[in-house]
C-alpha cells in the first residue's frame, strides 16, 4: 500500500469513528433552560415513548447521513476503477451503433446496477418507517412504487445525458456552458409539469370534499393572490403517517395540495395556518427565487465540474480505461463529481431555504395571525415525524432545510406578543 492510500484509510478511518462517536452522544429534543415546560418543549406534546422513539430515530436518519454519503461516493468510484463502467460501455457498443441507442441502454443498465445494490439500505429505511409508526404501507406497495420511481426518472434522464455527451462531443471545451444553457429549460419545463404529470404517477389526487374548508381554503387563495380554483387532496396515507401541504406548479399548472393525513390530523385552524405558509412560498415568488438561485449556482457549478473533470480524465483516463471526455464509461466519474460539489454547496442552499421558510412563516402569521393554531399545529407535525426539535448545529448545516420547530414555535409566540 502505497503512501497515498495509506493516508486516505487513516483520513476514512478518522472521520467514520468521529461520526460513530458524535452520534453516539446525541441527544435529540434537547431544551434550552428558558423555554423547558413551553409550548415549544416537546415534553409538553410528545408522549414519554414518542421521545424516546425520536431519540433512537434521528440518530439513525443524522448517522445515516453522514455515513452513507461518503460511501454512495465510494460505490460510484468503485464502479469506475473496477473497469465495470468500462465493460458496459464496451457491451452497448457492441450492441448498438447509433449513439442515443448506447447512451439510453447504458444508462438504464447503469441505474439499475446502482438501485439494486442501494435497494437493500432503502428497504431498511422502509421497515424503520413501518416499525416506528410513521408508515404503513405494505412491502408490495412500496416495492411498485420503487419501480414506479426508478422507470419513471430513468426515461426522463435519459434525453439528459443524451444531450449531455451530445454537448461534449460537439464542443469539447465549451460543453459546460452548453449543459447549464440546456438546463435551464429543462428545469423550467419539470417544474411546470411536474403537478399534473409527475405527481399522479405516484398518489391519486382528488378534489377537496368539504365545501367549506374548500371556499376558506379558495378565499385565502385569492386575498392572497394564488391563482388556484381547486383544491386537492393527495392520498398520502398509503405511504405515510406525517403531515404535509403544499402550493406546486407555474402559472397555470399552480395547485393547492392537502395530504390527506394533514386533513385527518390537523384541525381546520391549524390546517389554514400550514396552508397559508405554503402559500407565502408562492406569493413571496419563493420557487422563482429558488430556480433563479440554482441557476446561478449551477453555472459555477457547471464550469467547476468541467475543470475537474477535464483534469482527472487527462491525468488518470489511461488507467480508469477512459478513451476522453465523451466516454460513456466516464459516467460514474461525472456523477461522483456532481455528488460532492452538491455536498459542498448544500450550506449555502440549506441557509436560504431556511430564509424563505421563516419569509412564509411571517407570511402566514400576518395572513392568518393565530398563535395558537401555528403553535398546536407544528406540535402535531412534529410528534407525527418523531422530529428532533431542536438538533445540533451540524445537522442544521448540511440539512436544515427548514428553521428548527423550536424556533418557529418561538416564533409564533414572540410574533403574537409584539401585537
Amino acid at each position: 500500500m502505497n503512501k497515498r492510500r495509506i493516508i486516505w484509510v487513516v483520513i476514512s478511518f478518522i472521520y467514520f469513528t468521529g461520526v460513530w462517536v458524535f452520534f453516539q452522544h446525541y441527544e435529540a429534543n434537547t431544551v434550552p433552560a428558558a423555554l423547558q415546560g413551553s409550548a415549544a418543549d416537546p415534553a409538553v406534546f410528545m408522549t414519554a415513548e414518542q421521545l424516546q422513539d425520536a431519540q433512537k430515530l434521528q440518530r439513525i436518519y443524522n448517522l445515516s447521513f453522514f455515513l452513507l454519503t461518503p460511501l454512495s461516493w465510494l460505490l460510484l468510484f468503485l464502479l469506475l476503477v473496477t473497469g465495470f463502467s468500462a465493460l458496459l460501455r464496451n457491451r452497448t457498443e457492441s450492441w448498438f451503433k447509433r449513439s442515443f441507442a448506447r447512451i439510453a441502454f447504458y444508462f438504464f443498465l447503469f441505474q439499475l446496477t446502482v438501485a439494486v445494490i442501494q435497494l437493500p439500505v432503502k428497504y431498511y429505511f422502509y421497515r424503520l418507517d413501518v416499525a416506528y409508526g410513521l408508515s404503513s404501507q405494505s412491502l408490495g406497495a412500496w416495492l411498485t412504487d420503487q419501480a414506479a420511481s426508478f422507470l419513471l426518472f430513468t426515461v426522463i434522464l435519459i434525453p439528459v445525458v443524451w444531450l449531455f455527451y451530445l454537448f461534449v462531443n460537439k464542443s469539447p471545451k465549451r460543453w459546460w456552458l452548453w449543459s447549464w444553457a440546456a438546463s435551464i429549460p429543462l428545469i423550467l419545463l419539470l417544474n411546470f409539469i411536474e403537478p399534473v404529470l409527475l405527481e399522479p404517477v405516484f398518489n391519486d389526487f382528488q378534489p377537496l370534499r368539504d365545501e367549506q374548508l374548500n371556499r376558506d381554503i379558495l378565499d385565502m387563495a385569492r386575498q392572497a393572490g394564488v391563482p388556484a380554483d381547486q383544491v386537492y387532496v393527495a392520498d398520502m396515507s398509503r405511504q405515510t403517517n406525517t403531515i404535509n401541504a403544499y402550493v406546486s406548479g407555474i402559472g397555470a399548472t399552480t395547485r393547492i395540495v392537502i395530504w390527506d393525513t394533514a386533513l385527518n390530523q390537523l384541525s381546520r385552524d391549524e390546517l389554514l395556518f400550514v396552508i397559508g405558509h405554503e402559500m407565502g412560498h408562492y406569493v413571496k415568488h419563493h420557487v422563482l427565487w429558488s430556480l433563479a438561485f440554482s441557476i446561478v449556482i449551477s453555472f459555477a457549478g457547471f464550469w467547476l465540474l468541467s475543470v475537474l473533470y477535464s483534469r482527472i480524465v487527462k491525468r488518470w483516463g489511461k488507467p480508469l480505461r477512459l478513451r476522453n471526455t465523451a466516454d460513456l464509461a466516464a459516467f460514474p466519474l461525472i456523477l461522483l463529481l456532481l455528488s460532492m460539489l452538491m455536498f459542498a454547496s448544500s450550506p449555502i442552499e440549506m441557509a436560504v431555504s431556511r430564509m424563505q421558510e421563516r419569509s412564509a412563516d411571517t407570511f402566514a402569521m400576518e395572513i392568518r395571525g393565530d398563535r395558537d393554531a401555528a403553535i398546536s399545529g407544528f406540535q402535531k407535525i412534529a410528534a407525527s415525524s418523531l422530529a428532533d426539535t431542536n438538533p445540533p448545529r451540524v445537522i442544521r448545516f448540511f440539512t436544515g432545510s427548514h428553521p428548527t420547530i423550536m424556533e418557529r414555535m418561538a416564533f409564533f409566540s414572540a410574533y403574537n406578543n409584539s401585537d
